[in-house]
């Protein structure tokens, strides 16, 4: 696993399909429900007839912890859901990378905040 400032990532062997399933799957394990999908290659195509490589960002959330956190924080939808990232890179590796939830949480500034990103 890989880390960035903001993130978490790890590189896998397969296809772009089976690496997004496998996404899925896990995130379905941890409680998240994917509520947005942003197919970037598709959008690139569409609005600029621009070609990339495969290109994802599914927004995941665990529906009860969002809840928890607009109690505490009515402007916490700026932040989630929480963005997962599945690309297909230069070398043809498929990357998965995820948010960071405890960085996203610090920026907010709310202590009641820091218990619900722990559970995240």
């Amino acid at each position: 696993m890989n880390t960035g400032n903001y993130y978490f990532s790890t590189r896998i062997n397969g296809t772009f399909e089976e690496g997004e399933a496998r996404l899925r799957e896990a995130l379905q394990a941890e409680s998240f429900g994917i509520v947005s999908e942003i197919d970037f290659k598709s959008k690139m195509q569409e609005k600029l007839g621009a070609t990339i490589r495969p290109y994802k960002i599914l927004g995941a959330c665990q529906v009860q912890s969002a809840f928890k956190a607009l109690q505490h924080e009515p402007f916490i939808g700026l932040l989630m859901p929480c963005n997962t990232v599945i690309r297909e890179s230069e070398d043809g590796v498929i990357e998965i990378a995820v948010v960071d939830t405890m960085m996203t949480m610090a920026t907010v500034k709310n202590a009641d905040l820091k218990c619900i990103a722990d559970e995240v």
